[in-house]
């Protein structure tokens, strides 16, 4: 009876007529046992059904998760992904009970990753890199992750050893699921190309995995002002000795602003001995920081100096539940909260009135039918998590047949403001290169409407308005061009945009070819091309002739911009400006000590800023912000104004790089410093 249940176990004959004769060998029996059973165990663990096993089911719905949510760019929709992101953390992080479900998964899904993933994987179809895998699950090109799923559900009721199937089997459909499943989460949600993922680091184990997913929901109820359970999950984190593995070591030090961040959250609601526990954690981590020469000691000063009550918290609040949170926790008051909430209404209400100004257009207008948006595959995109595209990644070829299939929802009748928003630069880049390639002149009154109409739909805060006017202003060129020097212009623009990359490595024109300017000739969404592509029409023939921009003057230039970038960093060395950094700290204490290690670096610069083209590298605004901030300190307003005088004599260069907060930030100091004066 034994030989019979052992033979069904999936042992071979060999094997189990060598343990009936071990049995009678008393303790000897259970030694063998034991070894047997620990040498079969990657052969039992590869006998799961992956999608009917809660753990193993979890972890592949998190991954993939994982990889939607590390793709999102922008904060407002990583917050929208919050809830069902964490959701999937818990669930997971509850179906780890043991050592033995963490030795299941490194066996699954942490053994080999690098050895099955390289950069070439992408370039060669699913049923080349695992062709038994391929036909045991039944699949056909293309294949998606859902797909992949249906089919691996089919295969493993077919061939799982409890069913009928062999372990043989059961193995080759899970290995390929595996393999196949990395494989498409990482096509779908990352470049094709970026193999610098956490799942493809060769050392990657389970539990650095738990490391990452841990601080991930530290990270999101943080952000969130869950407070308690955030902590929770801190202690948790701590308690089960998640950190103690070599990747999560290498990301202690990154750890400090998050365990800071929560210290002073726990003082503000009076959980003293768990704000404690959380800076001395921040502490032992600044310790090691410091010994890597990185700078993290301003948040665990910021902490220090709010649990010592010796500066008071800045609240800043940015979305509805960290408002609810704060109220709860009576952190914020009534008045606080209603004055967020009314923001926050106003924001709601703008966002309506967008939805509005969706549905006038809609009634008024089409999208425009680009020839550059050839949809050649329809897919099922229902329900479906689909990424973002990555930054400067606009061609709508580059695109996913997911993202394909989404973009061209965006802009038809059914779309709606996320959408638009989601993929209004990949169609910003579809109507300049639809325009420039097909020299089709007759759609731009159309698409300057499209252009406008995504100014006024913007999202909060978003930059977007300022390149549809660099957008529009090309367009606008180009509609007043006449027909045949509308064709002249685009045939120049289109060669230069096919050889722009084989000009850039031309023996005979790289000593006089400036690569800078070289991206210029590309077709793309950059102001640069914008006004590149307005250029005079012999100059562009003369481009394309000789295969150099004007070439002693564009050499000349880059000569200038390097020598005066060296220029710089010499000064940036002679004062140790990464020593600087450290000297800021010590601003409130002693800010004469700070006036005297910076004036002279200021100095130093503002005088090089007289003398060179390219002021705008030399990034002195920063200094003169922090070293003007202590001249208030100690009231000697005469010098910040000198200091400020000095600084606006920079040219327009140095202005046009700044940014407006920067701009505002410093021309309020200088007017209080001012009053001050003639007072």
């Amino acid at each position: 009876m034994l030989f019979w249940i052992l033979r069904k176990s999936g042992w071979d004959g060999e094997g189990a007529r060598k343990f009936w004769l071990w049995r009678v060998c008393g303790e000897m029996v259970i030694f063998v046992f034991s070894r047997k059973m620990e040498n079969t165990t990657s052969i039992i663990n590869k006998s799961y059904n992956y999608l009917e096993t809660p753990l193993i089911e979890s972890f592949f719905i998190l991954k993939e998760r994982k990889y939607y949510f590390d793709s999102l760019k922008h904060v407002g929709t990583r917050r929208e992904f919050y809830d069902t992101y964490k959701n999937s953390i818990t669930k997971f992080i509850s179906c780890i009970n043991s050592d033995k479900d963490i030795s299941l998964l490194n066996s699954i899904a942490f053994n080999h990753i690098k050895t099955i993933i390289d950069e070439n994987t992408f370039k060669v179809p699913l049923s080349s890199i695992d062709p038994k895998g391929f036909h045991l699950l039944n699949l056909s090109e293309p294949v998606s992750i859902d797909s992949l799923k249906d089919k691996y559900r089919i295969a493993a009721k077919k061939y799982h050893p409890d069913i009928g199937g062999t372990n043989e089997e059961m193995q080759t459909v899970n290995s390929a699921f595996d393999k196949f499943h990395n494989i498409l989460c990482i096509k779908t949600f990352n470049n094709d190309e970026d193999c610098n993922s956490d799942f493809l680091n060769d050392e990657m184990t389970a539990k650095d995995f738990i490391y990452l997913i841990y601080t991930s929901l530290i990270e999101i109820t943080l952000d969130d002002w869950q407070i308690e359970e955030s902590y929770k999950w801190l202690k948790l984190f701590y308690e089960r000795n998640i950190a103690n593995t070599k990747y999560g070591k290498g990301l202690l030090t990154s750890s400090i602003p998050m365990l800071s961040n929560l210290a002073k959250n726990l003082h503000l609601i009076k959980l003293t001995t768990e704000s404690q526990y959380c800076f001395t954690k921040a502490e032992e981590c600044l310790a090691i920081a410091q010994k890597e020469g990185l700078f993290y000691d301003n948040y665990v000063k910021s902490a220090h100096e709010i649990i010592n009550e010796l500066k008071k918290p800045r609240i800043v609040i940015t979305h509805i539940k960290q408002a609810n949170n704060l109220l709860y926790y009576n952190i914020i008051d009534e008045k606080k909260y209603n004055d967020a909430m009314k923001r926050f209404n106003i924001r709601k209400n703008d966002d309506e009135s967008k939805e509005d100004i969706l549905k006038i257009f809609l009634l008024e207008n089409e999208f425009q039918n680009l020839p550059l948006d050839i949809l050649t595959v329809q897919v099922n995109i229902t329900g479906k998590l689909i990424n973002e595209p990555d930054y400067f990644d606009y061609y709508f070829n580059e695109l996913t047949d997911e993202q394909k299939c989404e973009y061209k929802e965006a802009f038809s009748k059914s779309t709606n403001i996320k959408l638009i928003r989601k993929y209004v630069y990949v169609r910003l880049f579809s109507i300049l290169k639809s325009i420039i390639s097909f020299e089709n002149q007759k759609i731009i009154k159309e698409v300057i409407k499209e252009v406008k109409f995504f100014k006024e739909i913007k999202a909060h805060r978003s930059s977007l308005d300022s390149e549809c006017d660099s957008l529009l202003s090309l367009l606008f060129f180009f509609s007043e061009l006449s027909e045949s020097d509308f064709k002249e212009r685009m045939n120049l623009l289109n060669k230069l945009d096919s050889n722009a990359a084989e000009l850039e490595i031309d023996k005979n024109s790289v000593i006089v070819f400036w690569n800078r300017l070289s991206s210029k000739l590309t077709i793309k969404l950059n102001p640069s091309y914008y006004e590149f592509a307005k250029l005079p029409t012999e100059k562009f023939k003369k481009i394309l002739s000789e295969g150099i921009i004007t070439c002693e003057e564009e050499k000349k230039n880059n000569e200038i911009w390097n020598d005066e970038l060296s220029l710089i960093e010499s000064i940036r060395s002679k004062h140790g400006e990464m020593e600087l950094f450290k000297v800021l700290d010590i601003g409130k204490e002693n800010p004469s000590v700070v006036i005297e290690k910076l004036e002279p670096y200021v100095n130093d610069l503002l005088l090089l800023g007289e003398k060179i083209t390219n002021v705008q590298e030399l990034q002195v605004m920063f200094w003169i912000d922090k070293l003007t901030i202590n001249m208030v300190r100690l009231k000697d307003f005469k010098n910040a104004v000198n200091l400020f005088e000095k600084a606006f004599l920079l040219s327009e260069k140095y202005w046009e790089r700044s940014n407006n907060t920067e701009k505002n930030s410093i021309l309020k100091r200088y007017e209080k410093c001012l009053k001050e004066l003639n007072k």
